[in-house]
Order: C-alpha cells, then sequence, then structure tokens
C-alpha cells in the first residue's frame, strides 16, 4: 500500500516509512479537492487518528484499515485526476464570465455558472461547462462583431472625410502620419480581433475589452475632429476653434435668427484669426 503513495520501502522497514506514508496521504487527499466549484476537500480524521499512535500501534492502525485506506487512496487519486481535468475548464468558462459585464444575453448562463460554483458541482457538471463556454464564446464573438462593424464604418468613413479635405492634402507625409499617431487613427493603432478560437477570443478582449471597445467606438468621431482641427492648425497657426450654438429650430424665423446669431459670432472671432467651427 505504501508503493500506492510513491513511498519505497521493504516489508522489514515499514515502521522507518510511516511519517512518511502518513504524510502522503494527507499530500493526495490536500488535492482531492479544492474551493467551489470542486468538491471540498475529504475528511481525514483517520490519517489524523493514526498520527496519534505511537509506534507499533500505528503500523496495527494501518494494517487493520488496510482496505479503507486503500480505498480512500484510490478516491482521492480518481479525484485528484478529475479536478486537473475540468480546472482548466473552469477557468476558462471565469474569464469569459469576466467579459461579460452589461450583457443581457448572458444572464441565464452566469446563473447556471453561479449554481454550479455554489453547489460545488464542477466535476459532476463538467459537459455542461463546456457546453457554457461554447455558448459564452459565441455571444461575446457576436457582440464583438457588432460593435466592430459600427467602429470600421465610422473609422472608414472619418477617415475617407478628413483625407479628401484640401488642408489635408497640403500636408507633408510626416505631418500626416505624426496626427493620425496622435490621435490613433493609424489603420495599425484601430483595436484587433482575432474570433477564430475561445482562448484567442480571450487573448484579444484581455487586451481590448468590450467597455474599451465601446468607448473607442464613441471617441472616434472626436478623435477625427481633432485631426482637423490638428491640421488646420499646422496650416493655419492662429486657427482657433469656435463652437455654434447647437439648436432646435421649429420655424423660419428661429432659422434666421440662429444664422444671424451665429454670423455675428463668427465675424467676432475672425478677427482673432482664421476659424475652425466645432
Amino acid at each position: 500500500m505504501y508503493q500506492k503513495v510513491q513511498v519505497k520501502t521493504h516489508n522489514n522497514d515499514l515502521g522507518v516509512h510511516v511519517d512518511e506514508f502518513l504524510h502522503a496521504m494527507m499530500g493526495l487527499a490536500a488535492f482531492a479537492g479544492d474551493q467551489p466549484p470542486f468538491p471540498d476537500n475529504p475528511d481525514t480524521e483517520i490519517i489524523e487518528a493514526i498520527r496519534r499512535k505511537h509506534g507499533n500501534s500505528q503500523l496495527k492502525a494501518i494494517a487493520d484499515q488496510s482496505k479503507e485506506l486503500s480505498e480512500l487512496i484510490g478516491s482521492w487519486k480518481k479525484l485528484q485526476k478529475e479536478i486537473k481535468a475540468v480546472r482548466p475548464l473552469w477557468y476558462r468558462l471565469t474569464e469569459l464570465c469576466a467579459q461579460t459585464e452589461g450583457l443581457e444575453d448572458a444572464d441565464l448562463i452566469l446563473k447556471q455558472v453561479e449554481y454550479i460554483k455554489e453547489k460545488r458541482k464542477a466535476l459532476e457538471e463538467k459537459e455542461t461547462i463546456q457546453t457554457l463556454i461554447t455558448s459564452l464564446t459565441q455571444i461575446l464573438r457576436e457582440q464583438v462583431n457588432k460593435i466592430q462593424e459600427k467602429y470600421q464604418e465610422r473609422y472608414a468613413k472619418g477617415l475617407e472625410y478628413l483625407c479628401a479635405e484640401q488642408q489635408w492634402g497640403k500636408l507633408e507625409q510626416p505631418q500626416r502620419y505624426a496626427i493620425l499617431t496622435e490621435f490613433m487613427l493609424r489603420e495599425d493603432q484601430q483595436p484587433k480581433f482575432d474570433l477564430s478560437s475561445t482562448d484567442s477570443l480571450l487573448e484579444s478582449l484581455q487586451k481590448t475589452d468590450l467597455s474599451t471597445l465601446r468607448d473607442r467606438l464613441d471617441a472616434l468621431p472626436s478623435r477625427l475632429d481633432s485631426a482637423q482641427h490638428k491640421t488646420a492648425q499646422l496650416l493655419e497657426p492662429k486657427a482657433h476653434r469656435v463652437i455654434v450654438q447647437k439648436k432646435t429650430v421649429s420655424s423660419p424665423d428661429e432659422v434666421d435668427h440662429w444664422i444671424k446669431e451665429t454670423k455675428e459670432k463668427l465675424l467676432v472671432e475672425l478677427v482673432n484669426g482664421p476659424v475652425i467651427i466645432g
């Protein structure tokens, strides 16, 4: 039985290796359980009881309970093997869950994950865990695709508009490169996602999560606007931005009034140099 826990001994020196055997048994028990969602560590009172004995009484206790100890070794090894197999799946599932903030489509899955954890059912629900990984991967993949499509559309249109401006064409290539770099508008600065597998998706989301991607989508018009502003400043150092009032109008008179106010404001600002209307 000693050999079952990698304790090398011979029939004539069993007593010398009792402590080593009991230590090996405790070590085996330590890996036969874990924090939720895995089973709790097994009861080791049988080992502790033998430890409290001395001399030949320890050997006798081991011999008397050899069948039970042998069964525990088999059971604990089996648990250890199963935990080792499921742990990577659980870690992958929890990593996916961490990326689902604000996604209603993931709510039901998150409840299932919490149930498995609370009830310590990871070993029983191995296939379910794999199914949940597949489902969450698809939900996140679809969400990334949705945001990325909007982002790429805005980015392409905004960059096309910027490059088509007459002032942009007057800049030297190093100046254009510097502006694109400053406002993170270079092609190679745009968020990239590999959606081919769960692991590649997680790696991409760890670099740029959904919240960050949404923020970059919302900030894109402002960054494009800032690039236009920078372009004008390089060509016209005295150029300055003027924010015109945004207003809801409901009659021709209101339109005329808004135009008059805006014109007066711009004419005043022109005294200080070229105006960039914001």
